[in-house]
């Protein structure tokens, strides 16, 4: 039977109570204790700077230290090590200042067995262990806001404090060290034309009319102009008195300034293929008259090609026109400006020899043959590569033009260059997965009272399945069979303990986007368990009618688990505050009229205005009371991206459903840019 070892640093200077301490855990049956002795001080620190302790047991009375600063200098070295004090007083206030000094328990010196000080040093190390997740998730928390450059603040009336997290320091340039946040310093940092209409959203809300949501300009201190949007709920007390205000305050400037610029290419872009249109609309007149036209004098003929090469030069799109080969026979000046190449340099040249990646060539010529087999406009990306290497994102619109004979004459190809906007696609994508990704940690912070409920119960049956075991083994004669019955009790709680870890992690870790075939009644599964701790806690049931066999589909496995826990969560939050109905969420899977995988999660709760419904998929709409808005319009995201769709429907008073659809795995078309 494997036996625990723990390392204890014991610092007693009294040979007989370290004697005794030593001679009582010795005794102690399922746990080897390492004890190391230290009589000062100073010989404890020399310790800490070697192998890792488990655990210290800190006599407060030493040579050359006294009482709490003992704990303090014991802590600064082995900041992550637990401390049991052992005292010779029986003095509760004493034993309250050590703990609020930084150790984990308080024993006295005579008042208990071996059992005793291996309970507390155990408990000790469990609780420093808590202590030290619930750092790293406030850090990880912390982290987040950063990355999202979104702060909190709390704002006290009576007393005008005013408390920052470090983030609304970073976003309006203070230093934590250097500045006291006050209402005046606050308003100071506002741009002067909005400072008067943030006066006024704040004394409305002191007045109890609404929320505070308002979008406005800062001057940092070092001279630079940001967006910011504030928004903050008031805390009245019973009285009806305003006591604070709670809000957030987030960096908005670059999602503004992509905004406009999105906008402004758009705009930019329809423009230019209105102005494209015309252009070729026109040169296909004249072609065609052209061709009416062809007995009429040649030089009329010439007027007519000397105009088309005209109208083609000025177009902003690349033209380009090839043979029944492939080869080059006419291109414009967009496409000069774009490669590099003149026109007579690729001229009777095969388009794939000169601007094609060879990598790509294969591709190129079986849309170039499909094309005069099937003889019919057709849509194809592909790079293009310049003089300089670089290589060049091309949407081509392709017109087959025939000969007398109906054989395929000429290649029509027009193109428009598509590099910036896959670049700011593929940016906004990055964007959507930071902000899902926030989402997710965000969504851990929420549900972190309810995941340390579920890990206290394996915890807590793990330890008491322990002492058990270590009672019948302490007796004369004891069952085999019955320790190994208890030990497989152990084993199973430590197994569920770990895969509710195993399920936590997996939703919450960032990854690449990656689309591979997924099961959606195993995923709705999952997340369905990782949520049953908090539909207990709001004594909801979830329900799940989950169709059989149903088919598979291509996604991000972890983006669509995000949409899922959210339309749950959401479900469970709206039945945990509603005392008057019957707290039911029922989850279902089905293949729809459309032949696409639909997902449904219905609840029993009061339901959604009409207006709300209209509005629940908007960025930072909410109707709670502290919720952000931006779960639904994230999820509606993830879901646009696979080519689905989000959905709600709702009357009040007979609850609310939200799903979505998603195409099946066999419709999913992969597009090859080519």
């Amino acid at each position: 039977m494997q036996v625990d070892v723990i390392r204890i640093l014991l610092v007693e200077d009294n040979p007989a109570d370290a004697r005794l301490v030593e001679w009582a855990l010795s005794e102690v049956v399922g746990c080897r204790f390492d004890v190391i002795r230290a009589e000062r001080l100073s010989e404890a620190l020399q310790c800490l700077d070697g192998p890792r302790f488990d655990a210290i047991l800190l006599d407060l009375s030493l040579p050359d230290s006294f009482g709490l600063d003992t704990i303090s200098q014991i802590g600064i070295v082995a900041p992550t090590v637990p401390i049991v004090v052992l005292s010779g007083l029986l003095d509760d206030e004493l034993a309250f200042e050590a703990v609020k000094g930084g150790a984990q328990d308080y024993l006295v010196k005579g008042q208990g067995d071996g059992y005793l000080i291996a309970r507390s040093v155990r408990y000790a190390m469990e609780r420093k262990r808590a202590e030290e997740a619930l750092r790293e998730s406030e850090r990880m928390l912390e982290q987040a806001q950063r990355i999202a450059h979104v702060g909190h603040w709390v704002w006290d009336i009576a007393s005008g404090h005013l408390c920052w997290s470090d983030e609304v320091y970073r976003i309006y340039g203070y230093q934590p060290q250097a500045f006291t946040p006050t209402y005046e310093l606050f308003l100071a940092a506002v741009a002067v034309e909005d400072r008067q209409r943030m006066v006024d959203s704040i004394d409305a809300s002191l007045r109890g009319r609404g929320p505070l949501a308002f979008e406005h300009g800062i001057v940092r201190t070092d001279g630079t102009l940001r967006t910011v949007e504030e928004r903050g709920e008031m805390d009245f007390n019973a009285a009806g008195n305003p006591v604070r205000m709670r809000g957030t305050v987030q960096d908005v400037t670059t999602f503004k300034e992509v905004e406009t610029e999105l906008r402004r290419a758009r705009d930019d872009l329809e423009l230019r293929v209105e102005v494209r249109t015309a252009h070729l609309a026109e040169a296909n007149r004249r072609l065609e008259h052209e061709v009416v036209q062809r007995t009429r004098t040649e030089e009329i003929l010439r007027g007519e090609r000397d105009f088309i090469a005209a109208v083609l030069d000025t177009v902003g799109a690349l033209v380009v026109v090839l043979d029944g080969k492939g080869r080059i026979i006419r291109s414009n000046r967009a496409c000069e400006q774009t490669t590099g190449y003149s026109f007579e340099e690729v001229r009777g040249k095969p388009v794939w020899e000169i601007f094609v990646a060879p990598d790509e060539r294969r591709g190129v010529k079986q849309i170039f043959n499909q094309l005069l087999n099937v003889r019919s406009p057709s849509e194809y990306q592909n790079y293009w590569v310049t003089r300089s290497g670089e290589r060049r994102m091309i949407a081509w619109s392709n017109t087959v033009l025939p000969a007398r004979n109906g054989a395929a004459a000429h290649v029509i190809a027009t193109g428009i260059d598509i590099t910036d906007q896959r670049k700011a696609e593929e940016h906004e994508r990055q964007r959507m997965l930071e902000l899902a990704h926030v989402g997710r940690l965000s969504t851990m912070g929420e549900m972190a009272t309810e995941i340390a409920h579920e890990l206290n119960q394996p915890l807590t049956a793990i330890a008491s399945y322990s002492d058990t075991c270590n009672r019948i083994m302490k007796l004369p004669t004891w069952n085999v069979d019955e320790v190994h019955e208890i030990l497989g009790e152990i084993s199973g709680q430590a197994h569920r303990a770990g895969e509710i870890i195993r399920r936590l992690r997996s939703f919450a870790r960032k990854e690449d986007s990656q689309r591979a075939s997924v099961d959606v009644n195993e995923l709705v599964k999952d997340m369905v368990y990782l949520t049953e701790a908090e539909a207990r806690w709001h004594d909801v049931t979830v329900l799940l009618e989950l169709a059989d066999r149903l088919p598979s589909v291509v996604a991000d496995r972890i983006l669509i688990e995000q949409v899922m826990i959210n339309l749950v969560r959401n479900a469970i939050d709206v039945l945990g505050s509603d005392q008057s109905v019957q707290k039911r969420v029922l989850v279902q899977t089905w293949v729809n009229d459309r032949n696409m995988v639909e997902v449904a999660v219905s609840d029993t709760g009061p339901g959604l205005s009409a207006d709300a419904v209209k509005r629940v998929f908007e960025p930072f709409y909410t109707t709670k009371s502290s919720g952000m808005g931006m779960g639904l319009s994230i999820s509606q995201s993830i879901i646009e991206s696979h080519d689905g769709e989000l959905w709600v429907t709702s009357q009040p008073g007979q609850g609310a459903t939200f799903g979505f659809v998603l195409p099946l795995e066999t419709e999913v078309e992969v597009s090859n840019a080519v």
